[in-house]
């Protein structure tokens, strides 16, 4: 029996995709852990190319704009404005998009994923609100 390392339903050995949530299994590859090319090839890694980027993107910019917040610094008196509520609500938006509409990311990756996209979107929602 395999199990299916996205959804975790055993399946048996002979099944080249999952029988619940249809992903394929890869018998030749010793390591589960998925790979980033260069030249993404399938609907996978180009999922996988915009998701992780994405999410690091979007997690480094909201702990800095939380860290700034509280500071009231020059840097982010100016430039707070464009970051917290224009450009963290676009970048969670479209991790959003991407984790929810994309395949081959696992499970918990994409959960994760689809928390820090949520708030980003709140949290630059709920900037100029806290900023007063």
């Amino acid at each position: 029996m395999i199990k299916c390392a996205y959804c975790g339903r055993e399946n048996e050995e002979t099944n080249g995709n999952c029988r619940e949530c249809g992903v394929k299994f890869e018998q030749d590859s010793p390591s589960n852990l998925p790979s980033l090319s260069l030249f993404p090839r399938s609907a996978d890694e180009w999922t996988r190319s915009f998701a992780l980027p994405l999410f690091a993107a979007n997690f480094i910019i909201f702990l800095w704009a939380f860290v700034e917040g509280f500071e009231h610094d020059r840097v982010w008196r100016d430039a707070g404005p464009a970051i917290a509520n224009r450009l963290l609500p676009l970048m969670g938006v479209a991790l959003g998009l991407t984790c929810s509409l994309g395949t081959g990311l696992h499970r918990g990756f994409r959960i994760l994923a689809l928390i820090v996209a949520f708030l980003s979107i709140v949290g630059g929602m709920l900037a100029p609100a806290l900023a007063e």
